[in-house]
């Protein structure tokens, strides 16, 4: 009976992870003039109000994945994201701001991650 229950226990916690909406978004950002990293380029929402990742010194950001918490009760739906949450805006003093489309079919998916590879920011013309 204990061996039931414990084995009852872990199939319940391994149910119950969370589905993801949306993968994790990695890319490196670049100068697009000199192909050099850019570090400290920050990644927001398109509407631009939340700051989801920073590059660090090599160019390179990570965004966490987003998970439905939501629990389900019969005849619910599965969360759907929010509007306009398809793109995300790249933001570097000194460059232009880049807006990314992350579902193109150009970019590499796996089941856990979206790999943008290589963002070029031009920088403005003085």
């Amino acid at each position: 009976m204990g061996k039931l229950m414990t084995l009852f226990v872990i199939l319940l916690c391994v149910s119950c992870r969370a589905p993801i909406l949306r993968q994790a978004i990695t890319g490196i950002i670049v100068d697009g003039t000199t192909d050099k990293p850019l570090p400290q380029a920050t990644i927001y929402t398109y509407d631009g109000t939340t700051e989801l990742a920073q590059s660090d010194g090599n160019g390179r950001f990570l965004i966490s994945p987003v998970r439905d918490t939501h629990m389900l009760f019969p005849g619910e739906e599965r969360g759907a994201l929010a509007p306009n949450s398809d793109k995300i805006c790249i933001k570097k003093t000194g460059y232009v701001n880049d807006t990314i489309f992350i579902f193109d079919t150009i970019y590499k998916k796996t089941i856990d991650t979206i790999q943008l590879d290589v963002v070029a920011l031009q920088p403005l013309i003085q």
